[in-house]
């Protein structure tokens, strides 16, 4: 065991025992196909149901030895073929509406070429003898199970999308090894149009995408995102050629002329391929959202009925879709919704109260540093994690301490931390004051973010703190207990407040610190006494309009030279009273 950058490295140095090895009783080459088809614990699905190691270990074992002719759901082969099957489903939705072009040209010229959806087909008998030895996950009662018993795992098929995806598959195949000339052509028309079941394959695409999206760690929220567009896209597409369908219906089984159809006019027979998929995508979206329909005039009592059909499905799935599309970017901005919820809120608690608009700004500008315009509940998330990840999440917050508070960067870690435990944060807004000349003083702070200015008891400005400096540890150092110091906020700045009991418990066993910060408010506490003597000295001399001599070169460089601007921005502040700006 070692520690290396901050990590823990581990080498485990026991014997393995039988069990641990049981797959070294299987050939090389079993042992590689062990690999492929049984769980692959690299993957991100693998890691969301099986938490660890011990339960990957043992779920591997259970698959090897008791069902060995399954294939693991969060296998390597399993995602291979997602991958691929989705490609398939990808080129075939988008192939399907063009099968009922081809069925025009079939009817004019006798001629069907229909090789792709021949080759798509193939692939889907294959899918589906693929998914009768592959295992599941059986969602029961809030609780996932993984399934690999075969007999369960059909009849688990079987229940879902088996009977759509052997009635979609095999009667293609079947017409198309025994297409001959004496052929029923009205059973061969029958067989080909049970292809379109292939539509309700789409949750088995939908299925394919989600896992291989888990697969590459995807959040869930861009994964749903992905799958509603996707969805959105494949469904609107296949009406494309659905235009065509009443019109081949009537034609084919109720021996319809075709002159009483549309499509049969010579200004969209003529056309190419591509122009006819166009307006027939331009008559599939018109009639679904409702408008431009009437520039399509139906002829026949077909039209009628598959018009007002695809207005009515239309119509629900605008509905459908508007409201998904809000709960998924309402789920997405969530957080930002919460803030303007809690701004309202707000804003009609001060109009109950009749607060002024002066305390509607802080709040305001509270929330707004608080916050940063996005909710989030930040006791509710750090109550579910570990006291290591708090740890961790305080010394990132008061990074900046260890980078400008010079007495904290050479500390050991273990000091700093228990330091930094005992920390409080607070917000302060502008123009508060946090502390007063004369009261008792009970903490020392730290700044994380702001400026504040250091007045004397006198109103004479000391100068500015800023981000990384500290205050109000004198009271806690020599014997007055009372401050000598008013501090006023420029900005809104975020403090970390240092109690006077933690300051006793974990900063004075530290000889070295405490000496550090008793020098650094001795120096503080001089330099407000000189400002404060120089101010009065001044002050009492009873001509008003005395010309006041310029301090020697001795007390000039103590000015500028101010302890209270070690760590500020301005590193030479101005003396309010002095008279030197």
């Amino acid at each position: 065991m070692s520690l290396r950058d901050d990590q823990f490295f581990h080498k485990c140095e026991l014997t393995r025992t039988r069990d641990d090895n049981f797959e070294l009783r299987y050939s090389r080459l079993r042992r590689n196909f062990i690999k492929i088809y049984s769980v692959n614990p690299n993957l991100g699905v693998t890691q969301h149901y099986l938490k660890s190691k011990a339960l990957i270990r043992e779920e591997k074992k259970r698959h090897v030895t008791q069902f060995w002719m399954t294939i693991h759901p969060f296998s390597s082969l399993t995602l291979i073929w997602d991958s691929f099957m989705i490609i398939v489903l990808t080129i075939a939705y988008f192939r399907l509406p063009f099968m009922f072009f081809d069925y025009l040209k079939y009817y004019r010229s006798s001629i069907d070429d229909l090789n792709i959806l021949f080759v798509t087909n193939c692939f889907y008998l294959m899918d589906i003898v693929f998914r009768l030895f592959q295992g599941t996950v059986k969602e029961d009662e809030n609780v996932s199970k993984i399934e690999l018993h075969l007999g369960r795992c059909f009849l688990l098929y079987l229940k879902g999308t088996l009977i759509f995806d052997v009635l979609s598959t095999i009667p293609f195949l079947i017409i198309r090894f025994c297409d001959t000339p004496d052929s029923n052509d009205l059973l061969q028309t029958t067989f080909r149009f049970m292809a379109l079941l292939k539509l309700f394959r789409i949750y088995d695409y939908q299925n394919y995408l989600r896992r291989f999206l888990e697969y590459i760690n995807v959040n869930d929220n861009k994964s749903d995102m992905i799958l509603f567009f996707v969805s959105t896209f494949t469904v609107f597409h296949q009406f494309v050629g659905l235009q065509l369908l009443p019109g081949i219906i009537a034609i084919k089984f109720f021996n319809f002329e075709p002159q009483n159809f549309w499509y049969e006019d010579k200004n969209f027979r003529d056309r190419t391929l591509l122009s006819q998929f166009i307006v027939c995508k331009y008559r599939a979206i018109s009639t679904l959202f409702g408008t431009g329909f009437m520039d399509f005039q139906p002829r026949n009592v077909f039209d009628k009925a598959f018009l007002t059909f695809m207005m009515v499905f239309g119509c629900f799935t605008r509905c459908v879709l508007f409201v998904k599309l809000l709960v998924k970017l309402k789920c997405m901005q969530y957080h930002r919704y919460k803030y303007e919820e809690i701004m309202n809120q707000i804003h009609k608690y001060v109009r109950h109260k009749k607060l002024p608009t002066k305390i509607h700004e802080k709040f305001r500008k509270f929330y707004d540093f608080h916050y940063r315009g996005s909710y989030f509940p930040e006791e509710k998330v750090e109550s579910c994690v570990s006291e290591q990840l708090k740890q961790d999440i305080l010394m990132h917050n008061t990074r900046v301490l260890t980078e400008k508070v010079s007495f904290l960067a050479n500390l050991p870690s273990t000091v700093f931390q228990t330091i930094v435990s005992c920390l409080h944060r607070e917000v302060v807004l502008e123009g508060e004051v946090i502390a007063s000349c004369g009261e008792v003083g009970d903490a020392m702070y730290f700044i994380a973010s702001g400026t504040l200015v250091l007045l004397s008891p006198s109103g004479i400005e000391l100068g500015h703190v800023s981000d990384g400096s500290f205050f109000g540890a004198a009271t806690l150092v020599l014997e007055n207990e009372r401050r000598t110091i008013t501090c006023v906020a420029l900005e809104t700045c975020e403090l970390y407040r240092l109690d006077r009991e933690d300051f006793n418990r974990v900063i004075l066993p530290n000889s070295a610190l405490l000496q550090e910060i008793e020098r650094t408010a001795i120096e503080r506490y001089d330099h407000m006494r000189f400002v404060e003597q120089q101010f009065r000295r001044r002050t009492s001399t009873p001509e008003p309009f005395e010309v006041f001599s310029m301090p020697s070169d001795t007390e000039y460089e103590g000015l500028i030279r101010s302890p209270w601007a070690s760590t500020s921005h301005n590193r030479h502040s101005t003396i309010a009273g002095s008279g030197t700006k």
